[in-house]
Order: C-alpha cells, then sequence, then structure tokens
C-alpha cells in the first residue's frame, strides 16, 4: 500500500480531486485482497510434504498461509540436524544440536521441561522469541518426544487463523442505530 501511494500518487503530480477516488479505490483493491487470503487460509487444506506429518498437519489447522509456509521450511531444516547429546535432568531435559552441514561451533541447545499439562521448550538460537515461529531445534525435540502437536506455549495468537476473531469493533453497540451499522459493515466489505 505504502508503495503504490509513492509511486502511483504521490509523485504523480494527481490533483486533490482525483486523489480521493484513487485512495479510495486503492484501499477497496487492499481490503478484497486481504478478504480473498483470509477465505484461502481458512477454507482450504494443505498438501503435507514434511516428514513430520502429524505435526505438520497441526500446525496447517492453526497458523495462517504465510506462516505455515515459514513453519514447513523450519520442519524440512530437522532432517539435516544432528543431536549430539541428550542430558537428562530433573525437571528438564537438554539437547544439543548442530547441523550436519556446518561445524560443531554453531552448536545450538534446546531444553525441555516437561510438564504434563503443558510442556515448555526453549532454544539458545531464539528464532521463536524474534520470530515467534517455532525454529528447526524445536522441531527436533518434538520428533524425539514424539510429540503430536505443537505446545500451547508455542503458539502465538498473533499468528493463527483466529487472530482476527477477537478484534473488537470501534462502533458502539448501544448507541448506534442499525442501519448505520448496516452500512459500516457494507462499507468493510467492499
Amino acid at each position: 500500500m505504502n508503495r503504490y501511494m509513492k509511486d502511483k500518487i504521490l509523485f504523480s503530480r494527481v490533483r486533490l480531486i482525483e486523489l480521493v477516488p484513487q485512495l479510495d479505490k486503492s484501499n477497496g483493491c487492499l481490503r478484497n485482497k486481504v478478504v480473498k487470503v483470509d477465505f484461502r487460509s481458512n477454507n482450504f487444506s494443505h498438501v503435507l510434504s514434511t516428514g513430520l506429518r502429524k505435526l505438520e498437519k497441526h500446525a496447517s489447522t492453526l497458523y495462517t498461509d504465510n506462516v505455515f509456509k515459514l513453519i514447513c521450511v523450519e520442519i524440512d531444516r530437522v532432517g539435516e540436524l544432528i543431536t549430539s547429546e541428550i542430558m537428562h535432568l530433573n525437571s528438564c531435559r537438554v539437547y544439543i544440536m548442530s547441523s550436519y552441514n556446518n561445524d560443531e561451533e554453531n552448536e545450538c541447545t534446546t531444553t525441555y521441561y516437561h510438564r504434563s499439562s503443558d510442556p515448555r521448550l526453549v532454544c539458545s538460537c531464539q528464532l521463536f522469541e524474534h520470530e515467534g515461529i517455532p525454529c528447526s531445534h524445536l522441531f527436533n525435540v518434538m520428533k524425539h518426544e514424539r510429540m503430536r502437536e505443537i505446545p500451547r506455549s508455542l503458539i502465538l495468537k498473533r499468528w493463527t487463523k483466529e487472530a482476527k476473531s477477537e478484534v473488537h469493533s470501534t462502533v458502539p453497540k448501544d448507541n448506534t442505530p442499525s442501519e448505520s451499522l448496516r452500512s459500516a459493515r457494507h462499507g468493510d466489505l467492499t
């Protein structure tokens, strides 16, 4: 949207009377794209392509299409990881792993806290803390622990299909006549 505004409208010496309809049209196109992406994400199923099918299937039901593609990249990377050591401690297990393609100096440590209600995994690469998606090291530990679903502690609501379900309307419900509410909803769809 920003690029469109700069390239097509602001630097093309458009008069103000022409600017407003162009902005309206571009907003309509953007809303239409968002609705199409949401529909596709919620109503189409994915072809499972990785070796960890149960985790991939669970991810496909949770995440939007774009995030699911990123998750699949991380699941694919599990194949190139080598787990060099597993330390069993009182309340956790520590996995030390590295990539098959890189030297051992790039080792990564992943800690698995095995609680019955909601297991927790923490990785030293901190991809989850920075990007909000589980890294390949976390998926490797899930594979070792034979998990069939991604733990709730590794699911950020903002990347899920339900992220928009709790968006609150700024239109007050009590004092708004039904006709204006209906036209506001119609305006959101066009």
